[in-house]
């Protein structure tokens, strides 16, 4: 038998999912968008995540519409593929302009990602965006685009780029507005630039 705790408990958790739902028209439109739906999808197998951010890594280098299409076949269709992801690979294969098709969805999909989760082209973007969503409440990771190294200039320009983002996080941090749950923890105050 629960006790009288864990029923306020039980109830006060269904009131926060029933908050946290969202209404009739944002499950519609997630319904409907194709991006959340790939990242859904992604989140579930992990093959196909692969796949999808190898090619996603890739589609700049693609210098024709044939070859996004061979692309995503080679990164893409995995042993997880969705099955509407596959039929729709065959049927680009065969349709007119479907390899253009393909490529203008892939182009439309990296764009909708990347205003989902690139915060800044810069530092100072990237700054103004992690300082919006800390004074929402929300602390971030920051990860630099842009890794792969081959030579020792490569190395030293990207050492460069984390040089200065840390500069500018560091300096535009010290203006944010304090927020006592992402400032501290039990054991003690957290720093807002790690």
């Amino acid at each position: 038998m629960a006790t009288v705790r864990e029923k306020d408990v039980d109830t006060l958790a269904r009131q926060i999912v029933a908050a946290a739902a969202p209404d009739a028209g944002a499950r519609l439109r997630s319904t409907f968008d194709v991006n959340a739906q790939m990242l859904r999808w992604a989140t579930a197998r992990p093959h196909f995540k692969t796949g999808l951010f190898r090619f996603v890594d890739v589609f700049p280098a693609c210098t024709s519409a044939d070859d996004v299409l061979n692309h995503l076949d080679e990164y893409v269709l995995t042993d997880d593929t969705p099955g509407i992801v596959r039929a729709g690979l065959r049927t680009a294969h065969v349709v007119p302009f479907g390899s253009r098709l393909a490529r203008a969805g892939a182009r439309f999909g990296i764009r909708r990602m990347a205003e989902q989760f690139i915060g800044g082209a810069d530092p100072a973007a990237a700054t103004a965006e992690a300082g919006a969503l800390w004074a929402a409440g929300f602390a971030t990771t920051v990860d630099l685009l842009g890794e792969k190294t081959l030579t020792i200039a490569d190395a030293d320009a990207y050492a460069a780029r984390v040089r200065a983002m840390l500069a500018a996080l560091v300096s535009g941090a010290a203006t944010w507005p304090a927020q006592p749950l992402l400032d501290r923890d039990p054991w003690g105050s957290l720093p807002r630039v790690n």
